[in-house]
């Protein structure tokens, strides 16, 4: 993942996943029973209810499909795990406590806001 190309949405435009796309031939079976994909799915699902509300969608659309995944699911997956890691950053500063931890993000959070509406004010 570190490698990997960020996209700029969760997931792709008018991307057409239906279950005849699962795993047929016994090749492909056994290659998606190594992948995590459940795993993954967790890890998704606990990142939308906890602070990523703008990826339920694609969510929704890849948890269809994990009784009988194959490669066109699992590179969804993959996507949507590169969107929640290119937008997940750690603070520059260390904060003695997790309320001071609150005020650094929320200053950072109001000077986008002000950089954001200056340059909407400019257009």
């Amino acid at each position: 993942m570190d490698n990997s190309k960020r996209g700029h949405i969760p997931m792709q435009e008018r991307l057409d996943l239906n279950k005849t796309q699962g795993a047929s031939t016994l090749k492909e079976v056994k290659r998606i029973q190594n992948v995590p994909y459940a795993s993954a799915m967790g890890s998704i699902m606990y990142a939308i209810r906890c602070t990523r509300p703008d990826v339920v969608f694609a969510q929704n659309i890849t948890s269809r499909f994990q009784q009988n995944p194959n490669e066109p699911y699992w590179t969804t997956m993959n996507n949507i795990l590169k969107w929640v890691d290119w937008k997940s950053s750690k603070q520059s500063t260390t904060a003695m406590s997790a309320t001071e931890a609150e005020y650094i993000a929320a200053s950072k959070a109001a000077m986008e806001v002000v950089c954001i509406r200056k340059f909407i004010s400019g257009l």
